[in-house]
């Protein structure tokens, strides 16, 4: 709420309804939809109009004629590509732009900012200079390229490791905060947070921002703010994600999405006033999870969370159902080891027969658990056992007789998996919070190695030198990682047990570097003059 030339400017949400009131008498003058915020409309210096922005574009209200219209540069209305958020007017060293500028920045990500000034109609939108800043994990998925990825909080961004170099290459800009990522295929679909956007990513081409990862679509017109869950299934080319709507709303979407004709189709209250937060692909079918709960700041209108199918060569539900009764959310949905669709209602893990339609199986694990709209993550181990994360929790489950086994007490959020089966979580206080990535290997499991290399090719050294190698095992955290070396001519060079080459005489050696596991290979050439 803002006070402008006498009159009460009220943001009301849901909606992002902007209400110009006169205090005195009590009387709405003008209602129009503004999505900028702190402050949600700025007074001009005279207070005679109040700066706004609907969509991308920046708006003005004149209070005198209680009429609104996007400002125009020249021909074209002055567009910012996001939402302004916190603005002010301020005075500029700057002959370009004398007198009051309006000065804010836009969207959350980016460090994007804007000036526009009120003499000159000068606009000009920009990147600001900001010096890198850490930025907690908000997400963390396997991608097609068997790389790890996180993505960043509110500021988004992400960050990629390789498990078989043990490297880490950081992209900035791009995607959003990402509610979900899902890898169909060999491209990656990231669920951002504002307007649920849903971006493709392919690993195989150069990250650029606004072109790859390139945006699909957005739910903007359905009311639609979070993507918390994706599924897909490469042979019907589809991606079906589920959905949270804007604060203080009620009724999330199942989205269903063709890879190949781009073409998008949106149900919202597929289960009436409830999210839909978590989905699993099995056999031409989709199961879905839901919660009672909306946007922030909504009030619940349902009593408990349904699960239900979706026939993915009809395009429509088939099935409803209530898993736990009194339950209000269900966090996780997956195909289990022995075919049947496992999952969490809240703390409490049950197993639905998709034949049969039945569950057969439910047991608390754990009591105070309590998310809105997310909050467990699982995965299949290559052992066999179901790994995830609730609540802060890292545990695993025993398929035979059900028992979990807390491997983590705290501080364990998101999961995901590489191709070799080592497990990946974020370490922080919350969901929300904390910036290292840890990863878990799996106690009874042998990692491979798939490769070797070493530092140098080659190398030039005269009589008497001495040189180190360094050999580099792949993947980094494999269970043997021992290393032989050998020369093929013992009179021009040798090579100790530990890489160090010292050149004999003149001529040319060739050093081999051979693993003790798998026997992979690694070869450099000494030229002695």
């Amino acid at each position: 709420m803002n006070l402008i030339g006498g009159k009460l400017f009220i943001k009301i949400d849901p909606g992002h309804q902007m209400i110009v009131m006169d205090p005195d008498t009590g009387t709405i003058e003008a209602e129009f939809v503004a999505y900028s915020h702190s402050p949600s409309a700025i007074a001009s210096p005279d207070e005679k109009v109040a700066y706004y922005t609907y969509g991308s574009h920046l708006y003005e209200y004149h209070l005198e004629t209680k009429t609104t219209n996007p400002v125009m540069i020249g021909d074209n209305p002055a567009t910012l590509g996001q939402t302004a958020i916190g603005w002010d007017f301020v005075q500029l060293d700057d002959p370009d732009y004398p007198g009051p500028t309006l000065f804010g920045f836009i969207g959350n990500y980016e460090g994007k900012a804007f000036k526009y000034n009120l003499q000159t109609r000068a606009l000009k939108v920009m990147t600001l200079p900001l010096p890198p800043q850490p930025t907690d994990i908000y997400n963390v998925a396997s991608g097609p390229d068997g790389n790890i990825y996180s993505n960043g909080y509110i500021s988004g961004g992400v960050g990629v490791y390789s498990p078989d170099t043990g490297k880490l290459v950081r992209y900035t800009g791009g995607v959003g905060q990402s509610e979900s990522i899902f890898t169909l295929g060999d491209k990656m679909y990231f669920g951002v947070y504002g307007d649920a956007k849903i971006y493709e990513y392919d690993p195989a081409k150069p990250w650029k921002a606004n072109q790859n990862p390139r945006l699909l679509f957005s739910m903007q017109s359905e009311s639609q703010n979070r993507p918390r869950a994706m599924t897909g299934s490469e042979e019907h080319h589809k991606l079906f994600i589920g959905t949270a709507p804007y604060y203080g709303q009620l009724g999330g979407a199942f989205a269903v999405y063709d890879t190949v004709t781009g073409e998008k189709q949106v149900y919202r209250n597929i289960v009436p006033n409830q999210s839909v937060i978590s989905l699993a692909y099995k056999d031409g079918k989709v199961y879905a999870g839901t919660s009672i709960y909306g946007g922030d700041a909504s009030v619940p209108v349902e009593k408990e969370a349904k699960l239900f199918v979706w026939d993915v060569a009809t395009g429509k539900k088939i099935r409803e159902t209530v898993p736990v009764p009194g339950e209000t959310a269900i966090g996780a949905l997956l195909v289990g080891p022995d075919g049947n669709i496992w999952g969490f209602a809240q703390g409490t893990l049950f197993i639905y027969d998709p034949e049969t339609g039945e569950v057969i199986y439910r047991e608390e694990k754990f009591p105070n658990l309590h998310y809105l709209t997310g909050g467990v993550d699982l995965e299949i181990g290559l052992d066999g056992h179901i790994y995830g994360t609730a609540g802060g929790k890292f545990f695993k489950i025993d398929p035979a007789d059900k028992e979990v086994t807390i491997l983590r007490d705290s501080n364990s959020h998101f999961l995901a998996q590489d191709r070799m089966g080592n497990l990946y979580f974020k370490n922080g206080p919350s969901a929300p919070y904390g910036n290292t990535l840890w990863r878990y290997t799996l106690e009874d499991k042998t990692i491979s190695v798939t490769g070797v290399t070493l530092d140098r090719a080659e190398l030039n050294l005269s009589p008497g030198d001495t040189a180190e190698l360094k050999a580099e095992v792949e993947p980094a955290f494999a269970t043997n990682r021992t290393v032989f070396w050998q020369s093929d001519n013992l009179g021009v060079a040798t090579v100790d047990e530990n890489g160090k080459v010292k050149a004999m005489a003149p001529g040319t050696a060739k050093i081999t570097a051979t693993t003790e596991d798998g026997d992979m290979t690694a070869t450099c050439t000494v030229s002695v003059k």
